[in-house]
């Protein structure tokens, strides 16, 4: 059978761990036309909660048209614009009358429309000559989502990217479009916790007090324990308790990396797992992921260092009250660290 431990990307509820409660408030908070702020620890499963409630919103049926959009890669309002455009196309496709009515509309752009030849995903490449046009047509696009028979949820991953924008004023902009917006509600989800919270809790920012705070945590080590021993039994392997408590131990029940140690114990596993193979597989995970540990290179200084780690998105740094702390958040890179030394 396939592996059940998915580290990528979400699959079905069945291969789902938990989340129970953060998946009833999101929902109620969409039936509600409430939005929300997520926040989450990047590779905590904030990115699979929100496909989570997308499958949970068609298998209930709701009347709710989810759209989802990441812009951790954007860089400029117009990069923003072009993906929110392709995502309406992939919502809505050509064939549908919202399809038609979109093209219609896209097409006074100037857009060159060209599809993966892969995924036959719609690509756009667009030319916006100034920021008021920019504004409007970001405001056009929203305005479009908003006049849909069905309420439309929009989530945006990655909210906090938009603060590295050279448009300084991005965040006035969306809040005084939105506030225009009475059909769409929003899910805006960030990694970085502290841009997130001075975007919605600052008294001085436009999104100040705009949303309904939601905070993801390690998910509860008994809900774990019983969701690792289900998948495994599933397969008719038996795992041991101290073999479960060992993979949850070990990864600090960090969501990504229990269900990539999960996985590479599973793909090893015969009838049975004890503690034994869970350590092989962790091995196995720390050779592999030597090369990388091994890649940062040599800098002369701890500064030069500290900053090969942050680019490699191997460690974080948060800034708070003119003091920068650092933490490692790649938990496979804190155990190699802590045999190395």
């Amino acid at each position: 059978m396939d592996n059940p431990f998915i580290f990528r990307a979400y699959k079905t509820k069945e291969l789902f761990c938990d989340r129970k409660e953060e998946l009833k408030r999101l929902v109620a908070n969409c039936l509600s036309g409430a939005d929300t702020t997520l926040i989450a620890q990047r590779r905590i499963g904030k990115t699979g909660l929100i496909y989570r409630l997308f499958d949970e919103i068609k298998i209930d049926k709701l009347p709710i048209t989810p759209l989802y959009i990441d812009i951790f890669a954007t860089r400029s309002i117009d990069d923003f614009i072009k993906i929110l455009s392709e995502s309406i196309m992939r919502t809505f496709p050509e064939e549908s009358s919202v399809g038609k009515r979109f093209i219609q509309f896209i097409r006074s752009l100037r857009p060159l429309i060209s599809y993966d030849p892969l995924t036959a995903a719609p690509q756009l490449q667009l030319t916006l000559q100034n920021n008021m046009e920019k504004e409007k047509t970001l405001e056009q696009l929203l305005t479009f989502l908003d006049s849909q028979d069905q309420h439309v949820l929009l989530a945006i991953d990655e909210f906090q990217q938009i603060r590295s924008y050279p448009e300084k004023n991005i965040e006035a902009v969306l809040r005084t479009i939105i506030q225009r917006l009475n059909n769409v509600t929003f899910l805006f989800c960030g990694s970085r916790r502290h841009m997130m919270l001075d975007i919605f809790s600052s008294e001085k920012k436009p999104f100040y007090r705009s949303t309904e705070f939601l905070s993801l945590d390690k998910i509860d080590s008994h809900e774990y324990a019983v969701f690792i021993d289900r998948l495994f039994s599933v397969a008719d392997i038996e795992i041991d308790k101290d073999a479960i408590d060992y993979i949850l131990d070990w990864t600090y029940r960090h969501t990504y990396f229990t269900q990539r140690l999960c996985h590479t114990v599973f793909s090893m596993a015969e009838k049975k797992v004890d503690v034994g193979l869970v350590r092989q597989g962790a091995q196995q995970i720390l050779q592999s992921d030597s090369i990388v540990f091994n890649g940062l290179g040599s800098p002369s200084s701890v500064n030069r260092i500290v900053t090969s780690l942050t680019d490699k998105d191997l460690i974080d740094n948060e800034y708070s009250n003119g003091t920068t702390t650092y933490k490692i958040n790649d938990v496979f890179l804190s155990r190699w660290l802590a045999e190395q030394y």
